[in-house]
């Protein structure tokens, strides 16, 4: 629902933006308790990211050639 009320590509860029500032809070990461709510961003990037490009890609592809690019996609 989230992604038919905003921009399909702001969402995603900032799934991928949220899924790369996780993973460099890794490098900082010197407890347990850290680590586990930085694993909880890269999910929620990560998910952003791959649910809206899927959606995205349904919308871009042409229907003849949909079935390749989800295959390709996935």
């Amino acid at each position: 629902k989230l992604a038919d009320e905003w921009p399909k590509k702001r969402l995603m860029l900032g799934g991928a933006v949220l899924f790369f500032a996780a993973n460099l809070l890794y490098l900082l990461g010197d407890s347990l308790p850290l680590l586990f709510g930085v694993r909880m961003l890269q999910g929620v990037g990560f998910g952003a990211f791959y649910t809206v490009s899927s959606g995205y890609l349904t919308q871009t592809v042409p229907e003849a050639n949909r079935g390749e690019g989800i295959s390709v996609h996935s």
